[in-house]
């Protein structure tokens, strides 16, 4: 875990207290957290949600010029 006067160097800009960048610290731990069991969950089930990213999207949709078809 970084400590907080490293977390201090990567936030270059702002006057954080020490308080404010363990919150910060800890809230970014939590989501890279779930994000790796989410990723590993998703993985051993052979299935991977960016194979389908682009489903959703209206067949409409010309992706080459960003405009809707007629």
């Amino acid at each position: 875990m970084l400590s907080v006067q490293e977390c201090k160097q990567y936030l270059r800009k702002g006057d954080f207290t020490d308080e404010q960048v363990e919150q910060l610290r800890d809230s970014l731990y939590q989501m890279a957290d779930l994000f790796i069991k989410e990723y590993i969950k998703t993985k051993k089930a052979g299935k991977s949600p960016m194979n389908h990213a682009g489903d959703h999207l209206l067949p409409s949709f010309n992706q080459r010029t960003g405009r809707e078809r007629l």
